[in-house]
């Protein structure tokens, strides 16, 4: 599901459960469609300005246009100096296909001068706000041509095996949403540890539902990476993709973002301790996942909804890796799978 569906199903999941008035999804809708044209004028940031303006595209009632205009001049103002918001609007007005190609190109596929001089504007907007950051050409390498044994793309990952950092943008968006959600009064604000009584439902919010949906949604320039990265299609490129990888595994904090490292380390394994690594790095990230959720299911219900609150509130904080790994060891279980456990079939 797209990252807007998300979003929407968030808003409509949350006042559906806060909103006793709301009985059916589309009065649910037109409610917090209203509530949210009227916090327009007091939106914080142009982060929480691009997720109104989403929910209400995306909206069955038509929005006035002065709203939407006013909208879509203040992500256009700030977009320059907000690297998460490029990076993320650059992601959603470009979805990929399932190989890794920008689905604009399918229909009419671009010159090559023209995707290659794009691509270099965009990477150099980016850099200007987030110096450094890996992401930056990741991100950009979705607007390179289409033939992947264009030498650009040698000098690309290159680069980005050079970068000094990589940070994701999964808190910031979580962050951007919390505090969009708790403005508008959708999601109540949680209680102090301890008082279960008031802790927030757990059904889905509009801020879990973001970040999934950012999780998701953000990897259009790993598809076009791993593709690039292929081993027995470019030998030379596997130092690189190597360094690319292990940056990743080690700074990433989405679970998504961790299979699609131990995928790439995998795709430019260029000898059986490398293929055995990803394997590695794939299981770990599987037990997590399962781990997560066995806690979770175990719990009574009461105390499930203040630790869903407490885990929500440790991934706003420091991102989704992080909180689990708390998460677990506070549940005394080890953050490395035992040698004889064996993954589910899916996630």
């Amino acid at each position: 599901m797209r990252i807007n569906g998300l979003i929407l199903l968030g808003l409509l999941s949350s006042a559906a459960v806060w909103a006793d008035a709301a009985s059916d999804a589309a009065v649910a809708q037109a409610d917090i469609a209203s509530q949210v044209r009227q916090a327009v004028p007091t939106l914080k940031n142009a982060r929480q300005a691009w997720l109104v303006l989403r929910f209400l595209e995306l909206g069955a009632t038509p929005s006035p246009p002065e709203v939407i205009a006013q909208l879509r001049q203040r992500v256009a103002t700030e977009r320059p100096f907000d690297a998460v918001l490029q990076r993320q609007m650059l992601e959603s007005d470009e979805p990929m296909d399932g190989r890794g190609r920008p689905r604009r190109e399918l229909a009419a596929e671009q010159p090559p001068t023209a995707s290659l001089q794009r691509s270099a504007a965009v990477l150099a907007e980016l850099e200007l706000a987030d110096p450094g950051n890996a992401q930056n050409g990741i991100v950009a390498l979705r607007l390179l041509p289409n033939d992947l044994a264009d030498p650009i793309y040698t000098e690309r990952l290159h680069a980005i095996a050079q970068s000094g950092r990589y940070q994701g943008d999964f808190v910031a968006w979580l962050q951007a949403a919390d505090e969009l959600s708790q403005a508008l009064k959708l999601v109540p604000t949680p209680a102090p540890a301890g008082d279960t009584e008031n802790d927030p439902p757990t059904e889905p919010s509009i801020v879990m539902a973001f970040g999934l949906a950012h999780a998701l949604d953000v990897n259009g320039g790993r598809q076009r990476l791993i593709a690039a990265c292929k081993v027995e299609l470019y030998p030379e490129r596997a130092a690189d993709c190597q360094s690319i990888a292990r940056k990743l595994l080690a700074g990433d904090d989405t679970l998504i973002g961790q299979l699609l490292a131990s995928a790439l380390l995998r795709t430019s394994a260029s000898d059986a301790a490398l293929v055995a690594e990803a394997a590695a790095a794939t299981r770990r990230t599987r037990w997590w996942t399962e781990m997560r959720w066995a806690i979770a299911a175990d719990a009574g219900n009461q105390a499930s909804a203040h630790n869903e609150a407490q885990f929500l509130q440790a991934m706003i904080a420091h991102g989704e890796i992080p909180a689990i790994r708390e998460w677990l060891l506070a549940h005394q279980v080890a953050l490395d799978p035992p040698g004889d456990w064996q993954p589910m079939q899916t996630l």
